[in-house]
């Protein structure tokens, strides 16, 4: 975020605020605002704003000032926000107030949508959230972050995520993924939404799951997990956190896995999908480390291991059992 010198501290203060709660937020700008606010005028700065910010809700309510920020938004990063308003149109308290108002409503109605990053099938995404939580997105997932001054909220929409989550004690980091719910202080931990369950396992440190209806369960050892579900008890499991974390380094990594477990994390990494043709097969147990995504191997593999054949159907690959007139190998 280069502001080149431009405005008072006050200025840039509103500024770094819409910046830090409504888009990605990348490394490089963090290292630059954390500079930025070493400086003690700026901090003060920086401190008024957010002041300022948790007092403009009421700006929203103008219609005008709805439109300028969606303009604002909507505009190409290089241009700084607190031109997308008139001050005519801002009747706050004091002019300096008014450009930081103006930057606080954009962050404001930014927070209330919440900012959005997602992967497609086959894509992982390592970044960094405005708090200094990092966080590892794994394939085909989604998630949506609200952070203020006062509180740190995730929701896990769809898929699966990491989080390395930077130490507050004035505000829990929370994931929510439909009735359950994620609350961590300092620790690492990852998380997998899937139909209305919730699977959390602790990479370091604690967190405590919770769960409608059901008591919550706190996890404090590394590769202690739990599975979350509506209306019953939080299951508690260990996990190998080599096997749970494997995604994070592009790997997958099978352990006496049955067959059809293996093949449905497969088919989370690529367009194309495996499928079982004789139901036999579910059962059957698998071992080995694959690159997410390289379908071939993991197919080339089974079938060798089980003594199958594949076959494609448009961009479907049926695994079944030999047909007699196959021929056999030496």
């Amino acid at each position: 975020m280069d502001r080149g010198g431009e405005g008072s501290a006050d200025e840039m203060a509103a500024g770094w605020l819409a910046r830090l709660n409504a888009r990605t937020v990348t490394t490089q700008e963090l290292d630059s605002f954390y500079a930025w606010r070493r400086i003690p005028a700026n901090a003060a700065a920086y401190a008024r704003a957010e002041r300022v910010w948790r007092q403009s809700q009421r700006l929203e309510a103008d219609p005008e000032i709805a439109a300028a920020i969606e303009e604002a938004l909507d505009r190409p990063r290089s241009r700084s926000l607190w031109h997308s308003f008139s001050r005519r149109r801002l009747l706050f308290a004091g002019a300096t107030a008014v450009p930081i108002a103006a930057a606080g409503a954009v962050a404001l109605w930014a927070f209330d949508r919440g900012e959005v990053h997602e992967t497609l099938p086959g894509e992982r995404l390592a970044f960094m959230l405005a708090d200094g939580t990092k966080v590892d997105l794994n394939t085909a997932s989604r998630i949506r972050v609200y952070i203020d001054g006062r509180s740190r909220r995730v929701t896990l929409e769809r898929g699966e995520a990491l989080f390395a989550v930077h130490r507050d004690t004035g505000r829990p980091f929370i994931v929510e993924a439909g009735a359950q719910s994620v609350r961590a202080l300092g620790t690492s931990f990852s998380t997998r939404r899937t139909d209305d369950a919730l699977r959390v396992v602790l990479i370091e440190g604690q967190v405590e799951v919770t769960s409608q209806g059901a008591a919550p369960a706190r996890l404090a050892q590394p590769g202690a997990a739990a599975l979350a579900r509506t209306g019953r008890p939080v299951e508690q499991s260990q996990v190998d956190l080599d096997v749970a974390s494997a995604w994070t380094r592009g790997k997958l990594i099978f352990r006496q896995t049955p067959l059809t477990a293996a093949v449905a994390e497969v088919n989370r990494y690529t367009g194309q999908q495996v499928e079982l043709g004789d139901n036999a097969l579910a059962q059957q147990r698998v071992d080995g480390v694959f690159e997410a995504g390289d379908i071939d191997s993991f197919v080339a593999a089974v079938t060798t291991i089980f003594g199958l054949q594949a076959r494609s159907q448009g961009h479907i690959i049926i695994l079944e059992p030999q047909s007699e007139a196959a021929p056999k190998k030496s």
